[in-house]
């Protein structure tokens, strides 16, 4: 009679360690998964904010030209004109 609940602890120790690594594996890895998860989602914030940043930036860079090229093209309209009139002369 002792043998046999010395067997039965044997197989439900055997058992508990066969289930129990896969599972304990399982969780760490999971857990693993969650930190990744998170820092990615961190890391994304940052990338969408620094894409705002250069967004907004390049539209300014993008007025400071248009702005420029409007003066220019005010500057050869007026040099044209005068050439126009110098040449009629």
């Amino acid at each position: 009679m002792e043998w046999t609940v010395v067997t039965a602890l044997v197989v439900i120790i055997g058992l508990f360690l066969t289930v129990g690594k896969p599972i304990i594996s399982l969780n760490s890895n999971i857990v693993k998964l969650n930190m990744s998860i998170d820092a990615l989602r961190e890391k994304t914030k940052e990338n969408a904010e620094e894409i705002k940043e250069q967004k907004e930036h390049a539209h300014e860079a993008h007025q400071r030209l248009w702005s420029h090229n409007e003066e220019q093209d005010k500057k050869l309209a007026n040099h044209e004109s005068r050439i126009q009139s110098l040449e009629r002369k």
